[in-house]
């Protein structure tokens, strides 16, 4: 319906004189067409006459229209058969439209993906889209789609990792295997893709054949069509490494999920014998959990490098020579030993850790950074050391440590519970927005500086007798102290040392704002 309306300015004009229109030829008269029914508004007195005049008064005014009239409550008469019903809010009118517009959007969006879908699934990987392969890595052996398996069971690989929350949501699972050399310089996994994430479980096994490492990728989906998407593939950097490299296109269509599960299976060794001896592991596997399985009285690795994110990473007794520990958005914790540098790294979570640091060269510091944000943590460190002094040298044999925890907006507690005598021990505690708590074992000796900027700073400090048996005395001195600040140093004097040359002192730093700081020697 057609409604124009003007402002009430001016009379609508008189309707013309039929009566000598009647005079013409009736011949000149065009024949009177029909056109859709509707009605619009006659002006009223008083109102401007619109641009179309209306036609009531012509005789022979086209069938289809009729004039109408204005009650004050709606528009009465008209051909529609509607007369004395009000007219429809505009408003609604535009709902209605817009409703009608969504419902075929949808629909329409709906047929496409369908139709994308399906031509996707005829025309195999290609069709997915790029796969974010990273350059340099040279990929070969990618399974076949129809050479997926079922699941491993138990029994045959005697290991039973525990299950994420939530996979039992997928109804079916497949799953492949590749074999790796244990004598590889390198042995990594590497995952890329908008649906790689996943979990990786570190394990040992007994049936595992001595000299390799199996990797099984179990991928659970709800249509095959997502699980033929992922690639697993045979990989290699350079010459000497080995791995295995899951790929899932950059984007899809579908909705739809898949949940990719790791199994890194490592040989066990008789527990009478030295651990099995591993080069080099690493992952790089975004959106995937670790859980770390592999005990060090069984494995040690030279180097173990392992990054992962949005996922939790867990050690039941992880041991290494130089170790990278690296997540985010989620915890870590664990009990982590070793020989060399140790990095323990998240953001927005908690850490809750073991560390166990053995020092073999007194002039090599070995280092340990355990480092969060937005999250608590807590560190319980011992240090032990197989270090000796040079032969013929007078010198007293000191092994260095270098210690760094660091959080914010939450509460941060480190101990050192084990200390060899003499160690020198560089140590630095930072958190913000709550309590900055360290305590260090009696051996400690160099200086101490406590501060916050909005709190109190207290040192305790504990009568102690001499832990190595020399019978020296422990002497602490305070220089500078305020409420906000403690500043001094501590040390064994006297004793028996027999001619042993100076000690090297160490340094203690712990540091918060908007929360209290102890430090407890």
């Amino acid at each position: 319906m057609v409604v124009i309306d003007g402002p009430a300015q001016k009379k609508a004009p008189p309707p013309p004189n039929h009566e000598q229109d009647q005079e013409h030829d009736q011949n000149d008269q065009p024949p009177a067409y029909g056109t859709p029914e509707g009605t619009y508004r006659v002006p009223v007195n008083g109102e401007n006459s619109p641009l179309l005049f209306p036609t009531a008064g012509y005789p022979n005014a086209p069938q289809g229209y009729s004039a109408v009239r204005d009650t004050g409550r709606g528009v009465e008469g008209g051909s529609g058969g509607d007369g004395g019903r009000g007219r429809e809010a505009p408003w609604k009118r535009f709902v209605k439209a817009f409703l009608v517009a969504v419902v075929v959007w949808m629909l329409a969006m709906a047929f496409v993906r369908s139709l994308v879908w399906s031509i996707g699934g005829h025309r195999g990987r290609g069709a997915w889209g790029d796969y974010p392969i990273p350059d340099g890595l040279k990929v070969s052996e990618c399974l076949p789609r129809d050479k997926w398996e079922t699941p491993l069971r138990q029994a045959q690989l005697d290991v039973a990792p525990p299950t994420a929350p939530g996979l039992a949501r997928y109804p079916a699972a497949s799953t492949t295997s590749f074999e790796l050399p244990l004598s590889a310089d390198s042995l990594y996994l590497l995952s890329r893709g908008a649906y790689s994430g996943g979990s990786v479980d570190v394990v040992t096994s007994a049936n595992q054949k001595q000299g390799s490492v199996t990797v099984v990728v179990t991928v659970k989906y709800f249509h095959e069509e997502m699980r033929d998407a992922v690639m697993v593939c045979r990989v290699e950097r350079r010459k000497g490494d080995s791995g295995v490299g899951i790929f899932t296109p950059s984007y899809m269509w579908r909705g739809d999920a898949v949940y990719v599960e790791t199994l890194i299976v490592l040989p066990e060794v008789d527990r009478n014998v030295s651990p099995l001896h591993i080069k080099n592991l690493e992952t790089d596997v975004p959106n995937t959990l670790h859980r770390l399985h592999a005990k060090t009285d069984l494995i040690t690795f030279d180097k173990l490098n392992i990054q992962g994110s949005n996922g939790l990473i867990t050690a039941v007794s992880l041991g290494a020579t130089n170790a990278r520990i690296v997540t985010s958005n989620a915890p870590i914790s664990g009990v982590f030993n070793s020989t060399g540098n140790l990095s323990l790294e998240t953001s927005n979570g908690a850490i809750q850790v073991s560390v166990k640091l053995h020092n073999k060269e007194a002039s090599t510091p070995n280092k340990l950074s355990i480092i969060t944000s937005n999250g608590p943590l807590e560190a319980n460190i011992d240090l032990t050391s197989s270090s000796s002094p040079k032969k013929g040298s007078r010198d007293v044999a000191q092994p260095q440590y270098d210690v760094e925890t660091t959080t914010s907006n939450s509460r941060l507690q480190t101990n050192f519970w084990r200390f060899p005598t003499d160690a020198v021990l560089r140590f630095s505690g930072t958190t913000s927005n709550g309590l900055a708590k360290a305590q260090i074992n009696a051996e400690y000796q160099g200086a101490f500086e406590v501060q916050t900027s909005n709190g109190g700073a207290t040192l305790q400090h504990h009568t102690q007798q001499d832990p190595s048996g020399r019978g020296r005395k422990r002497a602490l001195k305070v220089e500078r102290e305020g409420k906000t600040y403690v500043q001094g140093a501590v040390e064994w004097v006297g004793g028996r040392d027999g001619g042993r040359g100076k000690v090297q002192m160490g340094s203690v730093e712990l540091a918060t704002s908007n929360g209290e700081a102890v430090l407890v020697l």
